[in-house]
């Protein structure tokens, strides 16, 4: 594993949070990656995992941003809020009728963000515990489960961390 260091730690991060989510989810999706902002979800986004770092902040209180000056030479560690999304097609209206999609595809649409959100939560904390463990991080916070959508024939989740690393 590549260890968040440099220039580059936080995209380093996000890579590794896409990769371990990536492999946990059942079926696979098959657009993968980190992107640099918000996604404009639409058809082609239908079986996607998106991870991008949405902000970065010093701390002296984790998971709070540093409210005072940290004046030249601070002591305040870094942290990056990651978000990453999943997206699956979820049922729509046919086109020839008005009638909503039957209850059975409701349901089963229901039943993979429910499988994504569980296999995302529990191989970020798989990931995360082991870099705690490995001392590559000092500490995290992995936030709440959010669906999004549908929007366009997509629906999802959303789910955001805070990490800390030293220096």
């Amino acid at each position: 594993m590549t260890r968040p260091t440099g220039d580059l730690r936080w995209y380093t991060m996000a890579a590794l949070v896409r990769d371990a989510v990536a492999a946990a989810l059942v079926p696979p999706v098959p657009r993968v990656g980190v992107v640099d902002g918000a996604i404009a979800w639409d058809s082609a986004d239908c079986g996607a995992l998106y991870v991008t770092v949405a902000r970065n902040y010093f701390t002296n209180d984790f998971p709070n941003p540093q409210e005072q000056p940290l004046g030249n030479c601070g002591s305040g560690r870094e942290v990056a809020e990651i978000v990453m999304h999943v997206t699956r097609c979820t049922p729509q209206p046919d086109g020839t009728h008005t009638l909503a999609p039957p209850a059975d595809q409701l349901d089963a649409a229901a039943q993979q963000l429910a499988m994504d959100a569980s296999t995302s939560l529990r191989a970020l904390r798989t990931l995360l515990c082991g870099m705690e463990e490995a001392t590559d991080i000092v500490n995290y916070l992995i936030g709440d489960t959010l669906p999004v959508g549908p929007s366009g024939g997509v629906i999802g989740l959303e789910l955001r961390v805070a990490v800390e690393l030293d220096g």
